[in-house]
Formats: structure tokens, C-alpha cells, sequence
């Protein structure tokens, strides 16, 4: 280059131009030296052991088979046999027999518990899958590298993403199309993980366990209370059975009659039962205590002395409150006590019929 002919500042301003023009491109080297670089071979990622595991229901089978419900866990072979390495991690799960799955006995009773070491579970596979996710992380970083500078040197030596052209036979204009290429390119190159990964499969395993396991216990507590109203069903046709018997009432009877039959024995029993009716409900007012002053006998000075205490909070006296037969003096708790008093057999008769016949 020759620059004596010129000014000292037209040659100046020559040669920083041409300065210039060398450091962009020395910079658009660099650049493409430096994608190049970037684009390295593409890291497939690792699943995690988390990612294997599957709950269903289970239930023994065979000739000794239980009739007990379980939760099943199943896994991948490399989750069995980090299992069979460290058989901690399963943290009181027992595996059945040699297969590869754990199981889970849904028990009312060890509930809690069983929620519990299934969540811990969870916790150390967790523990041990980090290092593979923060691999994953690093990997899918790298992998976006990769997958930009692929499609900058591809760009740049003119490989071109889209074209215009017919969109099909029929259509009338050109628009830009896409080759497929792109998408296919991109469809290898794993760039996509969640960095939550981890934390949202233990919640969504937790969910499912939580879920399996309390769907199924309802149907345990559903069969056990079937059970348990079937057996109290029985005993209570059994003891209402030896009543009828005992009280010389015929077969088609029911635990009213009964309870009426008993009642007509002991003055102070029925007055007492009629007392604690209007204790708990005194929507007809007085009703039932009235009721029960109709029938008793005065044969003392103590009957006497019960009428008039209690007959004093009915009629005029009654102040729209049921809970005074509660509180009066000869309220019906004492005059309970004053029949199992006299008839302890017969109380402790008409104890069993109000129990059977309120259930």
C-alpha cells in the first residue's frame, strides 16, 4: 500500500480503515473457530432410578396365598441391584422373596408408618440419583451449545431453513416453507430436562402411594365394618333371643317389646326412662315426663316425695328446658339407681336393650 502521494491524514484515516476491515475479519475467524469448537458429540442423557420405579396394587397368589392387599413397587434392573448392593436403601420395605419388586402391606394399623418408610424410600433413591441429574444438567448445557453452532455453521456455509414455494399442488402463491431437516436435526439432540426433575417425581411417587394406599384401606375398613356390624348383628339377635325367652314374649317380638315388658316391672325404672327421653329431647315440652308420672304408683312417702318434686317442673311448672330432669332432686340418675337397687338383674336387662336397640 502506498501512501506518500496523500495527506498525513488521509493516509491516517486509510490505514485505520483497512485496520478495521483486518480486525473483522480476524473476529469472524475467531468466531467461527470458536463454534466450531462448540460443536462437540452429542451426550445422550441417563435416567434416573427415580424415573423406574411403578406402584400398582398387588395381591398374593398361590396355595398359601394371603388374602392381604399390598402396594408393589417396581423398578429397573439397575434399581435392584443398587438395592441388592445397599440393602439399607429399602429402609424396612421388605422385597418379596428373590423377585425384583418391593412390597407394601396395607394395614390400618401400621398406617403411618408405612407412609412413612415408603417416603423415605423415595428420599434415598433421591439421594443417590443426584449425581446422575446434575450429569444431565451438564450434558443438556453442552448439548444446546452443540445445537447452536451447528445451525450458525450451517447457516453460514448456506444451508438455508426454509424456501419459498408451493405450500401444496393446489395452493396459488409461494410462501415460505420449512425443511424438515431443522426439525429433525434438533429431534436428536438432547436439550430438554427439567432442572426439578428430581423433586417433582418423589412428589408425584409419594402422591401415587398415598392415593393407592388410602383407596384401598377404605375397602379394608369398609370389609372390617361389615364384618364387625354382622357379628354385633349376631349377638344381638342372640341376646334378644334370650330375652323374648326370658320375658315370655313370642318370636315376632322386637326389642321395644322388650324394653315395654321391663319397663311395667319397676315403677321406678320406667319413670327414670321417661325422665332421661325428655332430658334429650324436649321438642313436644313435657311429654315424656308427664308420661311417665301417668303410671307411677304412689305407695310411700318417698313416691310421695319423688311425684311432687318431679311433677312441679311439668304443667304450669315446666320452663321449656328438658335438662331439669337432669338436675332435680330426684332426677333420673337416682331413680336408676334406686331400680338396679331393688333389681339388678332387671337393670342391667333393660341396659341391654337400650344398647342393642339404639345401635
Amino acid at each position: 500500500m502506498f501512501y506518500e502521494h496523500r495527506s498525513s491524514q488521509e493516509n491516517l484515516d486509510e490505514i485505520m480503515n483497512d485496520m478495521e476491515k483486518l480486525r473483522a475479519k480476524l473476529s469472524k475467524e475467531i468466531e467461527l473457530l470458536k463454534d466450531q469448537n462448540d460443536i462437540k458429540k452429542i451426550e445422550k442423557l441417563t435416567a434416573i432410578n427415580l424415573e423406574s420405579i411403578k406402584l400398582c396394587i398387588w395381591k398374593d397368589s398361590g396355595l398359601y396365598a394371603s388374602d392381604r392387599l399390598r402396594v408393589r413397587i417396581d423398578g429397573s434392573d439397575m434399581l435392584f441391584n443398587l438395592i441388592k448392593e445397599h440393602p439399607a436403601i429399602k429402609g424396612g420395605i421388605p422385597q418379596y422373596r428373590d423377585y425384583n419388586f418391593l412390597i407394601v402391606d396395607i394395614s390400618e394399623d401400621n398406617e403411618s408408618l408405612n407412609k412413612e418408610q415408603f417416603s423415605s424410600f423415595i428420599d434415598r433413591i433421591a439421594s443417590l440419583d443426584e449425581e446422575t441429574h446434575q450429569e444431565n444438567l451438564r450434558r443438556v448445557e453442552q448439548n444446546r451449545k452443540t445445537e447452536t453452532a451447528l445451525f450458525a455453521l450451517l447457516e453460514r456455509i448456506g444451508i438455508h431453513r426454509s424456501y419459498y414455494g408451493y405450500a401444496t399442488k393446489r395452493s396459488s402463491k409461494k410462501t415460505e416453507q420449512h425443511y424438515s431437516f431443522s426439525h429433525e436435526i434438533r429431534g436428536q439432540i438432547p436439550t430438554h430436562y427439567d432442572d426439578q426433575k428430581i423433586e417433582k417425581r418423589k412428589a408425584e411417587l409419594v402422591r401415587q402411594f398415598a392415593e393407592l394406599y388410602d383407596r384401598e384401606l377404605s375397602k379394608v375398613r369398609e370389609a372390617r365394618r361389615a364384618k364387625e356390624k354382622e357379628e354385633a348383628d349376631r349377638l344381638a339377635n342372640k341376646k334378644l333371643a334370650l330375652l323374648l325367652a326370658k320375658y315370655d314374649l313370642d318370636l315376632e317380638s322386637e326389642w321395644s317389646d322388650v324394653l315395654d315388658r321391663i319397663l311395667e316391672k319397676n315403677k321406678y325404672l320406667r319413670l327414670a326412662h321417661y325422665l332421661r327421653m325428655n332430658r334429650e329431647d324436649w321438642n313436644e315440652g313435657d311429654w315424656y315426663a308427664r308420661r311417665g308420672l301417668d303410671q307411677f304408683t304412689i305407695e310411700t312417702e318417698k313416691d310421695k316425695d319423688i311425684y311432687d318434686d318431679i311433677s312441679r317442673y311439668t304443667g304450669e311448672g315446666w320452663d321449656f328446658d328438658g335438662r331439669v330432669f337432669r338436675d332435680c332432686s330426684y332426677n333420673y340418675d337416682v331413680l336408676f339407681s334406686m331400680a338396679a337397687d331393688q333389681d339388678g338383674d332387671l337393670y342391667r336387662d333393660y341396659e341391654t336393650v337400650k344398647e342393642s336397640s339404639d345401635e
